[in-house]
């Protein structure tokens, strides 16, 4: 966070990377990123008539694409359920994402000092903190009512028939509106994972899946010493 001092580094382990994210991870937030990613930005430029309007064959072209990506990361949800069957590095991963820590009450009482503007230090961290945590959460329950109201604008889209007028008509502002509290999660999410000095190392653990030791220790240091134990 800026403005928050980071906890003093072991110069010995700077250099050192560590395993963060196992390919399971990796692959599952990729496969959600870039087909949501795909779907706000054409979402987005919907609202311009003329690109809205471009067509081949009477069928609007921008429009087409995001119901056929919107149609296949709907069905999405049941490749990673499959997924997390087998995968138990990742569904441990999902598992404390979703799990609230007696660690999370310290970190929320720093998260809103640092946005204050507080020198105020990290307090012990686990694997996610609790702003990870908060985001995870959101993104789920945002993706859910997109998906939602998407598959009624979707089967629409090919035939008028399935859904009245005027339900469309209701779930279409729904689904408009669904995007635009998206927008601003995705843009801080962005920002921290790949442009704040901070956080950004976290972009590195979600490609590669390793992290710099000692960044993992300043942000995340009751993990590391839980990998540590395992592996002495």
């Amino acid at each position: 966070m800026p403005g928050s001092p980071e906890r003093p580094r072991d110069a010995n382990h700077d250099d050192e990377t560590m395993l963060r994210f196992e390919a399971g991870i990796r692959l599952i937030h990729w496969v959600h990123a870039v087909p949501f990613l795909f779907l706000l930005v054409t979402g987005l430029t919907l609202f311009i008539q003329p690109i809205k309007a471009a067509h081949i064959d009477g069928y609007r072209i921008v429009p087409l694409l995001h119901v056929l990506a919107g149609l296949g990361f709907i069905a999405s949800p049941l490749a990673l359920f499959l997924w997390l069957r087998t995968d138990r590095a990742s569904a441990d991963d999902i598992h404390r994402l979703f799990s609230l820590r007696r660690e999370d009450v310290p970190w929320a009482r720093y998260a809103v000092g640092a946005v204050l503007g507080a020198r105020v230090r990290i307090p012990p961290t686990a694997k996610f903190n609790l702003g990870q945590k908060a985001n995870a959460v959101i993104t789920v329950a945002v993706t859910a009512a997109l998906m939602l109201s998407g598959a009624v604008l979707a089967v629409n889209f090919f035939t008028k028939r399935v859904f009245s007028a005027g339900l469309v008509e209701g779930v279409f502002p729904l689904h408009d509106l669904f995007m635009l509290i998206a927008l601003p999660v995705v843009l801080v999410h962005i920002y921290l994972g790949s442009l704040h000095p901070g956080t950004r190392e976290s972009l590195r653990g979600i490609i590669s899946g390793r992290v710099s030791r000692g960044w993992a220790r300043d942000h995340h240091d009751l993990w590391v010493e839980e990998i540590e134990s395992r592996n002495p």
